[in-house]
């Protein structure tokens, strides 16, 4: 995989220059989105670019994938393995595995 596939932006307290970011993603678009969120949140545009985030994710993506959880769910589950015991371990079953 090279360059011309991923797009990696940082994202600073600079609202304009966050505009020109998205818009080039925009304008190319490539396979893979790297944003890395390097705002100062003590500082007031800290707000303004994450609310642009979200607008820019919205706009690129704007229907949830089938795979999302639905609004107002959360996982209870850190890790795979605690997800797989809920799905195929009986509370007998666990104090085996435990052991």
């Amino acid at each position: 995989m090279g360059k011309e596939e991923i797009h990696f932006k940082l994202l600073h307290n600079d609202v304009a220059e966050a505009d020109r970011k998205f818009d080039d993603v925009r304008q190319r678009p490539r396979k893979f989105i790297y944003i890395n969120d390097d705002l100062d949140h003590t500082q007031s545009t800290a707000q303004q670019v994450q609310t642009k985030l979200v607008k820019f994710y919205q706009s690129m993506f704007p229907r949830p994938s089938q795979f999302e959880l639905p609004k107002g769910t959360s996982n209870r589950f850190l890790h795979m393995d605690e997800l797989l015991l809920s799905y195929f371990c009986t509370p007998l079953h666990l104090l085996f595995y435990l052991v």
